[in-house]
């Protein structure tokens, strides 16, 4: 009886990893920015995706403690808690534009390097923001020297839903094509090294991946008219 038990079991076990394995993720893309960049926009929070480099944004720290849930709720978890506590200890405040780079621990998320960014006072966020956010993160990707790099907003996840979601993905990937260019135009100058990222993934909810696919071909197509 024992036996049998055992050998359903692993007949079971088999079968839920086989079905695991066959789970896709939703992504769509990549798309050509131009200049050697392509976009995904990938159905896929930080606390799986296997990047070099993985940014993730958080709005201010509330003294009477922060609102993690969703992606962003799994990403602390996963991370052993360290995020709720860099902010509990003022380590992290969210600032707006506030960056910190850290390598996470072994065993806690498959991202070899962690950026987070602050998105400032939720009560005064606009998408406009998000275009400076887009910036700092690939300013910052660059000078880490990484050829791919993903980017959570975390914005709804954070309770934040008067800014429809298409309209601020719109603005990071803005300000992401911006401060690409700006960086190969310094390059052509001699004056920063040679840019090596060409691949950026800009990370979505599976019920908005079609919103911010489109939002990723009206930033590239308003870049290239310009």
């Amino acid at each position: 009886m024992f036996k049998l038990l055992v050998q359903l079991g692993v007949l079971g076990l088999t079968a839920a990893t086989a079905m695991a394995s066959e789970t896709k993720i939703i992504q769509d893309g990549p798309f050509s920015a131009g200049n050697g960049l392509s976009i995904t926009v990938r159905a896929e929070g930080p606390a799986t995706r296997e990047t070099p480099l993985q940014a993730v944004c958080f709005f201010e720290h509330k003294e009477g403690g922060d609102l993690l849930s969703g992606g962003t709720e799994t990403f602390n978890e996963k991370m052993g808690g360290l995020i709720k506590h860099l902010r509990d200890n003022g380590q992290f405040k969210g600032n707006e534009l506030e960056t910190l780079l850290i390598t996470p621990l072994t065993g806690t998320v498959p991202a070899k390097k962690i950026l987070l960014i602050g998105l400032g006072d939720p009560k005064t966020f606009t998408a406009e923001r998000m275009q400076k956010v887009g910036r700092v993160a690939v300013r910052e990707a660059l000078k880490a020297g990484v050829e791919k790099f993903s980017f959570s907003p975390n914005v709804t996840d954070a309770g934040v839903k008067s800014i429809p979601v298409r309209e601020f993905d719109q603005k990071v990937i803005e300000g992401v094509l911006e401060g690409f260019n700006t960086q190969l135009q310094l390059n052509r100058q001699r004056l920063v090294p040679n840019v090596v990222l060409h691949e950026f993934t800009l990370e979505a909810g599976a019920a908005n991946v079609s919103g911010a696919s489109e939002a990723v071909k009206s930033a590239i197509a308003l870049q290239k008219s310009q």
